[in-house]
């Protein structure tokens, strides 16, 4: 390495031009010659290596040339590929011809490289392309009528003999030998043995070849017979040659290689020369910076390890330019140097940086990514910690609300709710409501895990199905019986009582009971006469004589002889039955049943005690009664209400309460019917997760969860590593899969729990893989096109990914190609085009380091979407047709991408006009979920991207085309932007909003079709149709109607599972508030859907066919987008 000796030399180098090829002859490697250029130099490489010095090997392989997923090895100037099974040819182009066992009669199969065309070798015995031909023995070894002659071969068709140059031909079956004479050789003789090939001829002389012998032609006297300027001294009948240094041999015709005895040390090279060597040192090659006051330059250089005439004084390689890469520190050895590396780097020269993740040191299947000294875990969902070691706790947030108990698994949780609670967060109080729960218009209020009825007047109990009774506060007095009267009560007052409460005496001497001039004293419910002598009875109606004298007395005055009495008989004396007898010279009469007064003369009225009971018709009968019961009544006085119940008629847990001549169920919540035979179907959409399958239960549901997942909605995710199944002696690490596991074994161990030691004892090593046992077990080394601890994964072009920059690999029929992310080309995206630092993302003085697409951002232009690259990636393509909502009909909406090639379909939607959807449609490249939806005239199809990177990054376009009348169609515009708000806006299709309790209330200024695109068009407004819960949102529907031309609007409700049974569609939960209009409803003509009127004093509620045009509610929560 030439010296600069000063600056101004150097600037006298610059400026005189320096010969660089002079100073360095050896800078060009490998062949490459040295051209020196004004300023500098260019190497002209030899083919196969390339750069600024000649010191890079083209890589062959790089344009791919081996097809059909062939291993193409990179060789100086040329390329090498190892076919995959079934392919042959230069290129793995062609066929394996031999596949097909297309050779016959066990004939060995060759492929030719050339054309794939099979060559087979046939046996004795067959001929023939493919062998399949049978050698006729008769035609070509034996002759005769009957074959019974050999064929002499010796003898050919034209009657000579094989051999040439009078060889003589010998038979054999079906061949022929040729015994050569003297001086020729080959197989029929053909070859004239040149006998001066072993240089016969001494001092010179020129040999001669002839048949079988040579002649040689000796040299003239005068020529000297010794080379290389040797001296012939001549002898008697002879000579010999004395050799000048560095010759020998007879002639002096050998040149003495001076470096057969190795002189030269420390690796240099032996230069042999004539009489002598020189040794050339080795060098070791490098680059320098030369700096100049004028300029600074770099150079190749060439630094030799070792010097002096043997190369045996050792020079110091770290003297000058520092050998050692990335902050190495260089030490000199003899002959050569040590790079002591910096942690993070390895290599002769530090070259290398080390790769940290070669322990595997990410645990539960995260990936490593390496850095320099260090490396970083990225974990899967639900796995944390530097090396990704701790399951996340999903519970430490506390997500489970109410006293819920939460438990945790992978990446999920689920909440054990206390009674009354339910959702994925028992954030849902259960509603125990049911319509039926409470009877007689009692309204019913939800509890935790219970209810209660508030109960109309006159009505008490659980369920308000008893009716209060106003006896229960004993209001009759006086030992008076209290009968019920629905909303009063009657007292039925015992004797000497009277008033509404039989609070009072009956004033029974104003009755004037007594006769015969008697006295009436009053005492307290009763009275007493006093009679006068001659007297007696209760009411001094009885004369005080015997029975006879009595019924003299009591007889009749004839008709004729008025002055004349006519007794009557004693047994007459006492009516209706009763018996006349003699006591305390007096007489009473004992009454038969049913009969009473002095002389038994009235009849008893059983029926004015009250005996028939629960509105029974009373019948007065002699001497007792007779109780026509009602519907619903038992007993002699009608006093038993029969238990409509007693047959359990409530189906699904109801309760029956027993009415007259009836009962009613109340039904429990997720039940409905007269019965509650109703089962309310709780499965609705996505009500169990991860694939679990939904069996409804009565007021509830069951999930059944596919195995791996627990939960009430299978929404826990159990790591099956908990349990550890894998043998921890040879297990490096368990990954928790969906109702499985991973064993992640060590080298050495395999098995599904890596219980297993393996030796090549096993012939563990597959597909051709070589075996070696070692401390670590058996370790394959595997053939090409295979890989894996034992060979048993087959690889792909693709494997290990050839493409860079996190360019995305896709094997393709002639190798593989790489999908390039934005910012890099080439066939390896090994170029990076884009400098993102030139826009100065950086900001509060960072620094940036400009990578390749590491500043990718998303922005809006004409007809691009804007994309939000931070946490959601989404598309939204809306259009607006023509003005008449019947009429328009859309073909398709599409959204392309722009790529070099040109566009890129994305999602696309034929004749969507009735369609409302939400699906996840499959793509090559992009993981989306497309949404659309129609409301008024306005068409939007949507696409979000639900695993965003940058791959998804670019400009995307529109398409929508509208069909019209007679089906033709044309382009509405061939390139859309966005939709202005003036377009599409709420305010255009409705009034509103209104908010309330953290939601928000419309009203459409149009009508539906019918029910269904109600629905559809408040989902397009990203809610639902308008839930009223409670008064309150009854009155905010009036508000919004006020003042507009709506006298009439959809809501959410409907009975068409069960009539009269209103539920709310979405979530198939009872109505909570109904206020309905007088007569309704009524389901004239099949009316299961509801709707709100706003007519005058019609403000309420009616059941309207669902297929009605009529205008509706929207209602939206405040966490939804618009």
């Amino acid at each position: 390495m030439n010296k600069v000796e000063n600056e101004w030399e150097a600037c006298r180098y610059f400026d005189e031009d320096v010969d660089d090829c002079a100073l360095n002859p050896n800078m060009c490697l490998n062949g490459g010659i040295c051209m020196n250029t004004p300023g500098s130099f260019s190497c002209v490489c030899v083919n196969g290596w390339d750069g600024t010095y000649c010191a890079h090997n083209e890589d062959d392989c790089q344009q791919m040339p081996c097809y059909n997923g062939g291993i193409c090895y990179d060789r100086v100037g040329y390329f090498e590929c190892e076919c995959p099974m079934g392919k042959t040819g230069l290129r793995c182009h062609l066929e394996d011809a031999c596949l097909s066992n297309p050779c016959f009669a066990g004939a060995s199969c060759e492929t030719s490289p050339i054309d794939g065309e099979p060559i087979c070798a046939c046996k004795t015995g067959r001929q023939g392309r493919d062998c399949s031909l049978d050698v006729d023995e008769c035609k070509e070894r034996y002759t005769g009528t009957n074959c019974d002659s050999e064929i002499d071969e010796c003898i050919t068709s034209t009657g000579r003999s094989p051999c040439f140059n009078g060889g003589v031909c010998q038979d054999h079956i079906n061949r022929f030998s040729c015994s050569c004479p003297a001086g020729f050789e080959g197989t029929t003789c053909q070859i004239d043995i040149n006998e001066c090939e072993s240089s016969p001829c001494k001092n010179a002389a020129k040999c001669i070849d002839s048949i079988n012998k040579y002649t040689c032609q000796c040299e003239k006297a005068e020529d000297s017979p010794c080379e290389h300027g040797g001296t012939c001294v001549n002898t008697n009948g002879s000579f010999f040659c004395q050799c000048p240094v560095g010759f020998s041999g007879n002639f002096c015709e050998k040149n003495i290689n001076e470096c057969n005895s190795d002189p030269c040390q420390n690796d240099g090279t032996c230069l042999d020369e004539t009489g002598k060597y020189s040794c050339l040192c080795m060098p070791v090659w490098g680059v320098y910076l030369v700096r100049f006051v004028c300029l600074t330059r770099d150079y190749s250089f060439s630094m030799l390890i070792s010097t002096g005439p043997l190369c045996e004084q050792d020079i110091n390689e770290c003297a000058g330019t520092n050998l050692c890469r990335n902050g190495g520190t260089c030490s000199n050895t003899i002959g050569s140097y040590i790079c002591s590396c910096v942690s993070g780097y390895e290599g002769r020269q530090c070259e290398r940086n080390h790769d940290d993740c070669e322990s595997s040191p990410c645990l539960n299947g995260g990936t490593c990514v390496d850095g320099i000294a260090s490396y970083t875990c990225s974990c899967v969902s639900g796995f944390g910690g530097n090396h990704c070691e701790n399951d996340i706790d999903e519970c430490a947030s506390n997500p489970c609300i109410n006293n819920g108990t939460c438990t945790d698994y992978v990446d999920s949780f689920t909440c054990t709710c206390k009674p009354g609670f339910s959702g994925t967060f028992c954030h849902i109080n259960d509603n125990d409501c049911s319509q039926s729960l409470c009877l007689n218009k009692g309204k019913c209020i939800d509890q935790v895990n219970g209810f209660t009825c508030k109960c109309a007047k006159g009505y008490t109990g659980k369920h308000c199905q008893q009716r209060i009774d106003p006896c229960d506060s004993n209001p009759c007095m006086n030992g008076s019986f209290c009968y019920n009267q629905v909303s009063t009560y009657v007292c039925n007052c015992p004797y000497g009582y009277t008033g509404p409460r039989c609070e009072s005496f009956v004033d029974w001497c104003t009755q004037k009971p007594c006769q015969n001039q008697a006295t009436c004293k009053q005492i307290a419910n009763n009275f007493k006469c006093s009679c006068p002598d001659g007297w007696t009875g209760r009411l001094c109606d009885v004369r005080s004589v015997f029975c006879h004298r009595a019924a003299a007395l009591k007889g009749k005055y004839n008709l004729d002889h008025l002055k004349k009495k006519i007794s009557i008989s004693v047994k007459k004396l006492c009516k209706n039955g009763g018996t006349c007898k003699n006591k305390n010279k007096s007489h009473v009469c004992n009454c038969a049943k049913g009969f009473q007064g002095s002389y038994c003369e009235s009849k008893i009225n059983e029926c004015l005690s009250g005996a028939c009971m629960n509105g029974a018709t009373c019948t007065d009968l002699v001497g007792g009664y007779y109780c026509q019961c009602a519907k619903g009544f038992l007993g002699i006085s009608c006093e038993m209400n029969i238990d409509d119940c007693a047959k359990d008629p409530c189906a699904n847990g109801g309760i029956c309460h027993d009415l007259i001549d009836d009962f009613h169920c109340s039904c429990p919540p997720g039940t409905a019917g007269l019965l509650c035979e109703v089962n309310v179907n709780e499965c609705l959409l996505n009500t169990c997760h991860n694939g679990g399958t939904c069996v409804d239960k009565v007021n509830g549901f069951e999930c059944n969860c596919p195995l791996g997942f627990v939960g009430k909605r299978c929404e826990g995710d159990v790591n099956e590593c908990l349990s550890n199944p894998c043998d921890p002696h040879g297990t490096w690490d368990c990954v928790q899969l969906i109702n499985d596991y991973r064993c992640d074994c060590k080298p050495g161990w395999t098995g599904k729990i890596c219980n297993m030691w393996v030796t090549c004892a096993q012939s563990p090593c597959k597909h051709g893989g070589t075996c070696k046992d070692t401390k670590n077990g058996a370790t394959c080394t595997c053939a090409s096109g295979y890989t894996g601890q034992f060979c048993h994964v087959q690889m792909s072009a693709c494997d290990p990914n050839p493409c860079r920059n996190q360019g995305t690999c896709t094997v393709t029929a002639s190798g593989y190609s790489c999908l390039c992310p934005r910012g890099s080309v080439g066939v390896h995206c090994e170029r990076d085009t884009i400098d993102e630092s030139l826009n100065r993302p950086c900001i509060n003085g960072g620094t940036c380091m400009e990578r390749i697409d590491e500043h990718l951002q998303f922005k809006a232009a004409p007809n691009v979407f804007l994309m939000n690259a931070a946490n959601e990636l989404s598309l939204k393509c809306t259009w607006k047709g023509n003005k008449s909502l019947r009429l328009v009909q859309v073909k398709s909406i599409q959204i392309m991408k722009e790529t070099e090639q040109g566009f890129e379909e994305i999602a696309s939607l034929k004749h969507p006009d009735d369609t409302n959807m939400t699906s996840v449609q499959t793509h090559p490249k992009y993981d989306i979920e497309v949404t659309y939806w129609r409301h008024q005239n306005c068409f939007t199809l949507s696409v979000l991207f639900t695993k965003p990177s940058l791959r998804d990054a670019g400009k995307y376009t529109c398409l929508a085309v509208e069909a019209d009348a007679i089906g033709s169609s044309f382009n509405v515009n061939a390139s859309l932007n966005v939709t202005s708000k003036e377009d599409c806006s709420v305010d255009q299709w409705y009034f509103g909003p209104k908010t309330y309790n953290n939601r928000k209330y419309y009203l459409s200024k149009f009508g539906a079709l019918d029910i269904d695109d109600a629905v559809s068009r408040c989902v397009s407004l990203g809610g639902y149709l308008m839930e009223i819960n409670d008064e309150a949102e009854f009155y905010i529907a009036n508000d919004l109607a006020a003042n507009t031309n709506v006298d009439r609007a959809f809501i959410a409700g409907s009975d068409a599972k069960v009539e009269n049974y209103w539920i709310y569609p979405r979530t198939g939960q009872p109505l909570t508030f109904l206020k309905w209009r007088s007569g309704q409803p009524d389901n004239l003509n099949f009316e299961d859907c509801l709707e709100i009127g706003f007519k005058k004093n019609e403000k309420d509620n009616n059941d309207i066919q669902c297929s009605f045009d009529n205008a509706f509610f929207c209602e939206i929560e405040s966490t939804r987008s618009n």
